[in-house]
């Protein structure tokens, strides 16, 4: 069995040129570009249900059936929704896909050949400065994680949904978040982590409807624009805004203990943050992290949590190449 790192590339003057790009990351051998395949359109995230790779671009979704050998085939288009980020209820043949201004649309992907858009989340609030940063899927809660982009605003929050019946969700509870501006988070048994504009919050999801206590711990100069909770570790990538549009850093993070995680290691990274594109996506296989941003996908030794390596990188051309979208497939 072979795994294979699926990701996306695309010139940023031509975005008709969009491909599916395939590396080996099989475990005890070396990173190795497979190859290049055209694809429908330019996507933004990706989400696996069963052979299927379901793709979200920015004004609709699009579903691929993955064979055996690695081949993709384009099983059918979906209008009329699209957005940033996918989040798959394999158990439920259901898919989630996160705006930025519209909100959440909820897709019934049982027959992959006939999507049909179930019903959607549009919180009232959302504005030019009050956008959805992100969404997490917890049993039959659905949580967005709302931002407020101005300054001095201080309206934060998390919405939780109750989609036991996804063709209408309802709204159990908002909770805020301030002092911290959330733009992404995860979630790991009781635990809530939420990384954002110069902090780090971990609030407990049991207590999470009645606003319990939160730990906050305070990164100055940096925010947090990509999250992966595996095990006891976290994976934060984080801006360094105050600094240079175009340093971030991978951090390792010990969660084993909630009041008081601990920052282990960090990677330097280069992501432009000027770019019309600053998805990040992130898988972890065995010892290795697959990290994709507009510079290209990054395979990272993460087996000493104080020292990530960066190993392998793949741009599939010498012009300037963006990428986003990822997910690990499993092929004979």
């Amino acid at each position: 069995m072979n795994n294979l790192a699926i990701s996306m590339d695309s010139d940023p003057e031509e975005r008709e040129d969009s491909a599916f790009m395939i590396v080996d990351i099989t475990p005890d051998r070396k990173p190795v570009l497979v190859s290049r395949k055209p694809c429908r359109s330019f996507y933004r995230d990706f989400g696996k249900i069963g052979k299927n790779l379901v793709c979200s671009g920015n004004s609709g979704l699009d579903i691929y059936e993955i064979e055996k050998t690695a081949e993709i085939t384009l099983l059918s288009e979906f209008k009329g929704y699209g957005g940033k980020k996918i989040v798959s209820a394999s158990s439920r043949d259901l898919v989630f896909i996160m705006n930025e201004v519209q909100g959440v649309g909820i897709i019934d992907v049982a027959d992959p050949r006939s999507p049909g858009l179930l019903s959607s989340i549009c919180p009232a609030n959302l504005s030019g400065e009050l956008v959805l940063s992100d969404v997490i899927l917890s049993g039959n809660s659905l949580l967005l994680l709302i931002n407020d982009l101005s300054i001095s605003g201080d309206r934060e929050c998390i919405l939780i949904y109750d989609i036991s019946v996804p063709d209408k969700p309802q709204l159990r509870k908002e909770v805020g978040t301030a002092p911290c501006k959330g733009y992404v988070f995860a979630s790991r048994g009781d635990a809530l982590y939420i990384a954002g504009f110069n902090s780090f919050m971990v609030k407990n999801m049991i207590s999470l409807e009645e606003s319990g206590e939160s730990v906050l711990k305070k990164r100055d100069r940096m925010i947090g624009v990509a999250f992966l909770v595996d095990g006891d570790s976290a994976y934060l990538v984080e801006h360094e805004w105050a600094l240079r549009w175009d340093t971030a850093f991978l951090n390792i993070v010990d969660l084993r203990r909630p009041e008081e995680p601990e920052f282990q290691g960090k990677t330097l990274l280069a992501i432009n943050f000027l770019s019309d594109n600053q998805d990040i996506s992130m898988r972890k296989i065995g010892e290795r992290l697959v990290l994709v941003s507009s510079f290209g996908l990054r395979v990272i030794d993460v087996s000493d949590p104080f020292d990530p390596c960066i190993t392998d990188l793949f741009r599939p051309s010498n012009r300037f190449r963006i990428t986003s979208g990822l997910e690990i497939l499993t092929v004979d």
